[in-house]
């Protein structure tokens, strides 16, 4: 995308794609327990949007590994009940 800006957080249409993303899940299930995995660099970037933008519904953050198995196997486990499980 030629930019400095991980393509997650780039704004489209007022938010950073990552809060339409988690919007997306929101709107199929209020009830729904979002986690989403990334980097510690990502995450001074995310505690920014944060303060930058308004998201009503609560969001685990956990650090993300060195590959993508990694990361997702650290978002697995931060599951403590069952239920359905989707991978973004």
């Amino acid at each position: 995308m030629d930019t400095k800006t991980p393509k997650q957080f780039l704004v489209i249409h007022n938010l950073p794609v990552l809060f339409h993303t988690i919007g997306a899940f929101i709107n199929a299930d209020p009830h729904i327990r979002i986690i989403v995995v990334l980097s510690e660099k990502d995450q001074l970037l995310w505690n920014e949007m944060l303060h930058k933008y308004s998201l009503a519904h609560s969001v685990v953050i956990k650090t993300g590994g060195t590959t993508r198995f990694h990361s997702v196997k650290n978002g697995l486990e931060a599951i403590d009940q069952d239920g359905l499980v989707a991978i973004h």
